[in-house]
């Protein structure tokens, strides 16, 4: 799985040259790689919400529900544009979850005020936004992805902000 998306994983500027290493197109690996992250990821979203002081608990089917929408938006709005380029742009856009996914890891070994909790979501959502845009930029994407990847998040936020505080 890992040697069949390394250049997801680690994307190079040089991935177009002769020189690169990379390995052919398989799908079933992709869809393993995705599905990993998007479990992994909405697991230890689940557990990390609880410590931000929104009364969320840990509830694994929202952050599931959030990640696998994710995927569905960006293909749904993307598919025309990206053409060929999709299943890369989504292994890219999927390792940038999983960064900050792990990022999230060490905040749950702690215990601070839901504020600093808070803070640190903040920053790790800015590390992965810089990171969507150097993926996007490595792929010759322009901001488009990027935006209708920072637009779902908004709505997603806006959801589950309304359904907190409507019950």
């Amino acid at each position: 799985m890992v040697s069949y998306n390394r250049k997801q994983i680690i994307p190079s500027a040089k991935d177009d040259t002769e020189q690169a290493c990379i390995p052919d197109f398989n799908l079933k690996y992709r869809m393993v790689y995705i599905a990993f992250v998007i479990i992994f990821s909405a697991y230890i979203l689940s557990v990390f919400s609880g410590k931000l002081g929104f009364n969320l608990n840990h509830n694994f089917m929202r952050e599931l529900s959030i990640c696998i929408g994710q995927i569905i938006w960006q293909t749904v709005f993307l598919k025309i544009y990206l053409k060929v380029k999709i299943w890369d742009y989504l292994g890219n856009m999927m390792t940038v979850s999983l960064i900050g996914t792990l990022l999230l890891i060490p905040a749950l070994l702690t215990n601070f005020s839901p504020s600093f909790y808070i803070i640190y979501f903040g920053i790790v959502v800015l590390m992965m936004l810089l990171e969507h845009l150097r993926r996007c930029r490595l792929l010759k994407l322009n901001y488009l992805p990027t935006i209708s990847w920072i637009l779902f998040r908004i709505t997603a936020l806006a959801l589950i902000i309304w359904l907190t505080f409507k019950n």
